[in-house]
């Protein structure tokens, strides 16, 4: 697999017709590795988890089933989205683009890409960020991913969380 990353850092770089379809071709290796490692698990058993887990915090769902990978593969994922926002995104600018376009922006690709609905953005507090939701030796737990900050993982946050809106779907 770090060969795979490796090889789509090098190719990220370059724009030519064959580097894109190679590219592509690498994120379809890691989609079938990502998709064989998913746990399923319905909206009320993830709403009852994370209520459980944090509950001063507004915990919005809009799907009927969530899709959980391990934490492995979950840094498989943002690598390739923090080097998709490296290449596409603009630079921070406060108030024009700043951490909800970016929390926003990895939703966005992870869901379109990977088809991964277990990543949240959490905002209020003046900040936002993204809330991914591993499964880990039988287990769910939540993780913050700051995609502003060069893609910091934080293991199960509660206080980061708190007095925030939490949306997955």
């Amino acid at each position: 697999m770090k060969e795979l990353i490796e090889k789509l850092k090098q190719i990220l770089g370059c724009v030519s017709e064959a580097d894109i379809e190679e590219a592509n071709a690498i994120v379809d290796e890691i989609l079938v590795i990502v998709k064989s490692q998913l746990h399923r698990i319905s909206d009320q058993e993830l709403y009852n988890y994370l209520v459980g887990k944090y509950p001063n915090v507004d915990i919005q769902l809009w799907d009927e089933e969530y899709y959980l990978p391990p934490l492995a593969e979950w840094k498989l994922v943002l690598e390739d989205v923090a080097m998709w926002a490296r290449n596409n995104l603009p630079e921070y600018k406060r108030n024009r683009f700043n951490c909800e376009n970016f929390a926003l922006a990895t939703w966005f690709r992870v869901a379109w890409v990977y088809m991964i609905n277990s990543i949240g953005i959490a905002i209020g507090g003046g900040h936002a960020f993204n809330l991914i939701v591993a499964y880990e030796d039988g287990k769910v737990v939540p993780h913050t991913y700051e995609p502003q900050s060069k893609g910091k993982i934080v293991f199960d946050p509660p206080h980061l969380i708190i007095d925030r809106t939490v949306i997955l779907g």
